[in-house]
């Protein structure tokens, strides 16, 4: 007689979650008797026979990937390690990584007239948005001044500002959940 073949069921339920700048949890289901798995991660398009980080995971089915990429899409693929085989490769789970968000830096003031100027700043992320808060020297900016939005491009002409005055100002980077 010919015993029956142990299978080893592939997991199911791929997700992320707790995705930040340059990592992200990963987690699956099992639907068998696998104690131990195989993820294989990389950016989108690898192929996961040849290419890809693998990490061996036991009992618990989740793992932090970290030392990821900004703002850059990920696959992973998981298969479940029996004690007799393995399982099917399921995925891929795709996800990206949140844009570095920097404080910007080198704030600087130019063409200053009686009640205008020009404030710029470098950006040292990815972020595309900013919120500047200006108002007269000493200004607590949790709680006072004005506020404007500036996109694309970090400058902003502050008007209708009152001659022979003193004036600070605050730039914050804004990128996606952060």
């Amino acid at each position: 007689f010919t015993t029956l073949e142990f299978s080893c069921n592939p997991p199911s339920d791929l997700s992320v979650t707790s995705i930040t700048e340059n990592s992200a949890s990963v987690s699956w289901m099992e639907n068998g008797n696998a104690t131990s798995w195989e993820v294989i991660y990389g950016e989108s398009g690898f192929d996961p026979v040849t290419e890809g980080e693998n990490i061996l995971v036991e009992n618990d089915p989740q793992i932090s990937l970290t030392d990821l990429s900004s703002n850059t899409t990920y696959e992973f693929y998981v298969k479940g390690l029996c004690s007799e085989n393995e399982s099917d490769l399921v995925g891929p789970e795709t996800f990206t990584t949140l844009p570095l968000c920097n404080p910007p830096s080198d704030l600087s003031v130019t063409n200053i007239t009686e009640n205008s100027a020009s404030v710029s700043w470098t950006e040292n992320g990815e972020a595309s948005s900013w919120e500047v808060i200006y108002g007269e020297s000493g200004f607590d900016p949790a709680t006072e001044g004005e506020s404007v939005f500036v996109a694309n491009n970090p400058e902003l002409n502050l008007t209708n500002i009152s001659p022979n005055t003193a004036y600070d100002f605050y730039v914050e980077a804004l990128c996606s959940e952060g």
